[in-house]
């Protein structure tokens, strides 16, 4: 809206009567908020011409040339904000071609169309797909390659002239965009055919017959099998959907995904996943530079490489083939189907067990308490059971589910304090004490020395 305000002016010619002002002090704000513009803060701003130039303390100009030309030092000057000017809206991105492609809800064998503005890497692409696993052959070492969205950075990049495997669990219609790929060959045109000559059949089978009415059938035939194969051209410019196999019992392709610490540098490692049901092993070579590191099972032939239910045993090697993180063993579960991958942290210096074993306990002889120590390749239900040597049962210490690993030290071995099952202090003698868990058992002796 308008503001009126009375200003002084600081110059005036009154032999010539012209006004020589230059410069006024203009009211604020003028539709700026007060933080920005404060009341009387405005700097003396130009106004040559008669026009009130652009200014930070002023949102637009007025014109007071009609104010200028009253012949005393003051005048009354009604200014009128106008808005800003907008800013300049950005240029519209006019994106390229289109193609579409059907994903089916699982794992899909697909190819990059067209080549996009912004290059793809497997991160990209798989936020743009909502895929959670991409993996790509690497032609020069004949390994397969991948990437899951527990990893972090960008992936490897992506190319027109590979194939990619996705997953994909909800499947659904993506679109790319872009341009034709610039790495793909042209494609040879074939050479041209040298024309036929029609043979001119022989003049006594000339013969030119009106058709009869009933054989203008043929006709419609032709026009219907015209019109079949222009649908079928029409068609041909739509996206086939892309060959996929979706369960979640078991996968044609399938990443063992780990988070790697305490890598020493300049060390050289090796990721091994075996799949206790096959026997097959997936492996990937890990530097220190690189935190993570994926091992990866495939089948192009979309034959089952896992399944719900299977085990698989995964440990990190070094450089001299000495085992250095695991082995840890981790059962496949329906979700690790959907997804493709399995995830699992890995540490130097964490090293599992390799037989499940029950050693003696210390001290021995004793009194009136020990330690019992064990270590257990898997994770299983733990129970160790004390017997008098005339085989009657004394005590059972239940364990309950114990993870894989070894419990060597008084703060992790089992404990007995030398009673019985109803709290009384044992007798001296021969004792005998087993270790069972669902696929273990094992006896050793112990003595009780008062």
């Amino acid at each position: 809206m308008p503001v009126s305000a009375s200003l002084d002016l600081m110059a005036y010619d009154a032999g010539s009567e012209d006004n020589t002002e230059m410069a006024s002090d203009i009211p604020g704000p003028l539709g700026l908020d007060e933080a920005t513009d404060p009341p009387g803060s405005n700097e003396r701003v130009p106004t040559e011409g008669g026009v009130i130039a652009a200014h930070e303390g002023i949102q637009g100009v007025g014109d007071v040339t009609e104010a200028f030309a009253w012949g005393e030092p003051t005048a009354m000057l009604t200014i009128t904000p106008v808005d800003a000017p907008a800013e300049p809206m950005p240029e519209p991105v006019v994106e390229g071609p289109g193609f579409d492609v059907t994903l089916e809800a699982g794992l899909n064998m697909i190819s990059i169309p067209l080549m996009p503005a912004e290059p793809y890497t497997a991160k990209s692409l798989a936020e743009m797909l909502g895929a959670t696993a991409v993996i790509q052959l690497d032609a020069a070492t004949q390994h397969f390659v991948g990437y899951t969205i527990a990893d972090e950075g960008d992936g490897f990049g992506i190319t027109g002239d590979k194939g990619y495997i996705v997953n994909t669990p909800s499947g659904g219609m993506v679109k790319f965009t872009g341009d034709a790929w610039d790495n793909q060959p042209e494609p040879e045109e074939a050479p041209a055919e040298e024309p036929v000559a029609e043979e001119e059949a022989p003049a006594e089978e000339e013969v030119v017959e009106e058709p009869a009415a009933e054989e203008e059938a043929p006709a419609d035939d032709a026009a219907a099998d015209a019109e079949v194969e222009a649908d079928a051209e029409a068609n041909s410019d739509a996206a086939p959907a892309a060959p996929a196999l979706a369960t979640y019992k078991n996968a044609w392709a399938f990443i063992v995904t780990s988070d790697i610490h305490g890598m020493e540098t300049g060390t050289a490692y090796t990721l091994v996943a075996e799949n206790l049901r096959t026997g097959t092993i997936a492996t990937e070579n890990v530097s220190s530079a690189t935190r993570r590191s994926s091992a990866v099972w495939a089948d192009l032939n979309r034959k089952s490489v896992v399944e719900a239910g299977d085990k698989l045993k995964v440990a990190l090697y070094d450089d001299t083939n000495r085992i250095v993180s695991g082995p840890f063993q981790r059962t496949v579960t329906t979700s690790d189907i959907r997804n493709a991958f399995l995830s699992l942290q890995l540490r130097v210096g964490d090293v599992q067990p390799q037989d499940t074993l029950l050693a003696q306990n210390f001290p021995n002889p004793f009194n009136p308490e020990t330690w019992i120590p064990y270590q257990l390749s898997e994770s299983t239900e733990v129970k160790i059971a004390i017997y008098d040597i005339s085989g009657r049962l004394v005590r059972s210490l239940d364990l309950g589910w114990q993870p894989t690993g070894s419990y060597m030290t008084p703060s992790s071995a089992a404990y007995w304090d030398g009673r019985n099952a109803v709290g009384e202090r044992v007798a001296s003698g021969i004792y005998f004490y087993t270790l069972q868990t669902s696929d273990f058992a094992a006896t050793r002796r112990m003595v009780i020395l008062k």
